[in-house]
């Protein structure tokens, strides 16, 4: 793991949620090696963690494995969140795992299982307080553009410059339609982080 990633998660806080409460879940999109599951968990938070690249998800079990008082507290899948449910191709590289994308011509190509951000929310029961955190390489615009998101109450989103047809506004638009509101973005144009929430979900 790149020092700079435990230093974003663990020093930094990059995904700090601030208006949720103790019992919340976190749907944790693009687990990477457990990193960011392991320090929700830490905070007190159920997670659901997604991560399909294989090596990156077997890494991500033993990393949990290695902390098993957090790790109770956490569900780790090897899925992609995807547009649609079925199956699609992963691109990325041996020598950088943090980067895989649907969207790239990386060296490596994988055939993961994906499912919705809409089916997660709804296998939630509805009393449960949610909150979403998406680092997914490209994968969160379409993750969110055909999913209601009244039921989260907090949202933190690392935006990517792919696909090309996309950009942070579109997020930002989707996120005002639902009655987020933006309190935080960071970066610039095409690579930064978006930090919103609402005050009374639904």
């Amino acid at each position: 793991m790149e020092p700079f990633i435990l230093l974003e998660v663990f020093v930094g806080e990059d995904y700090c949620f601030e208006h949720l409460s103790d019992d919340a879940l976190i749907i944790d999109v693009g687990a990477y090696v457990g990193d960011t599951a392991l320090y929700f968990a830490s905070k007190g938070y159920n997670v659901i963690a997604f991560e399909p690249v294989p090596e990156l998800y077997n890494t991500a079990k033993k990393n949990l494995e290695l902390n098993p008082k957090l790790s109770k507290k956490i569900k780790l899948i090897n899925k992609a969140i995807s547009g649609k449910k079925g199956t699609r191709t992963i691109r990325y590289s041996p020598d950088a795992l943090n980067i895989s994308q649907f969207y790239s011509k990386l060296d490596k190509e994988q055939v993961v299982e994906t499912t919705t951000l809409q089916e997660v929310l709804d296998n939630i029961p509805e009393d449960q307080e949610i909150g979403l955190k998406l680092d997914c390489e490209g994968c969160e615009y379409e993750a969110i553009e055909k999913t209601n998101l009244s039921r989260i109450k907090e949202i933190i989103l690392e935006y990517h410059p792919q696909p090309k047809n996309k950009t942070p506004k579109d997020i930002t638009n989707k996120l005002k339609k639902e009655n987020f509101k933006i309190k935080i973005i960071k970066g610039n144009y095409e690579i930064g982080i978006i930090h919103a929430y609402q005050d009374t979900p639904k």
